[in-house]
């Protein structure tokens, strides 16, 4: 082996070497040791200190005749403000008893805002949700429907989740991906069963 081609061989040695030092843990670990880290700062709430007071109290929403058979309920809170609940004249007085004369009705967003329901907090939550949670909510289609099968999904015909009339709600069959319309009379004795049973039961 000549003199360069030893001399090379060395040069090369030594750079493969230097490379591997570079990416080893040890020497990694030390470089970050010896960068300063930037100083995160947080961002101070511009109603930081600021009193809220007390919760004001829901109000009861007046019902409104909107026309034959239909019957409109104000909404309230962050997102129902502004937004009228339109149900059957002959579900009214279930729904105003299932949520407190209309006080614990909520209009929650999911899918990131992309879809809109009306819910209710009640005593009987559990039946219609299968939730068991501290603050359970269930669906105003479920309870109006009488559906606690977590197969079947209640839609609106016309896309509206305000407009809960019995003639624009349909159940879909999620497994079999087909609509069928709802027996009312059966979901009416139902619903009313449940209702009864359930509050003995919380009683």
């Amino acid at each position: 082996m000549s003199v360069n081609e030893e001399k090379n061989k060395k040069a090369m040695t030594t750079e493969t070497n230097h490379t591997a030092d570079h990416r080893s843990p040890d020497f990694q670990h030390q470089q970050a040791v010896h960068q300063p880290q930037a100083v995160r700062t947080r961002k101070v709430r511009s109603d930081k200190g600021k009193k809220y007071g007390p919760r004001k109290p829901r109000k009861t929403p007046s019902p409104v005749p909107l026309g034959i058979g239909q019957v409109g309920l104000p909404l309230s809170g962050t997102h129902g403000q502004g937004h009228m609940l339109v149900l059957s004249a002959e579900d009214v007085a279930d729904v105003l008893a299932i949520s407190d004369n209309g006080k614990k009705l909520y209009v929650i967003t999911r899918g990131g805002g992309t879809t809109v329901g009306v819910s209710f907090r009640d005593t009987t939550c559990f039946v219609w949700s299968k939730y068991n949670g501290k603050n359970p909510l269930a669906t105003l289609e479920r309870f109006l429907a009488s559906e606690t099968h977590g197969g079947r999904v209640i839609r609106h015909k016309d896309g509206n989740p305000f407009n809960l009339t019995r003639e624009n709600l349909e159940i879909e069959v999620k497994a079999k991906k087909s609509r069928h319309p709802i027996d009312w009379d059966k979901a009416v004795s139902e619903r009313k069963h449940r209702m009864g049973f359930t509050k003995q039961e919380a009683a």
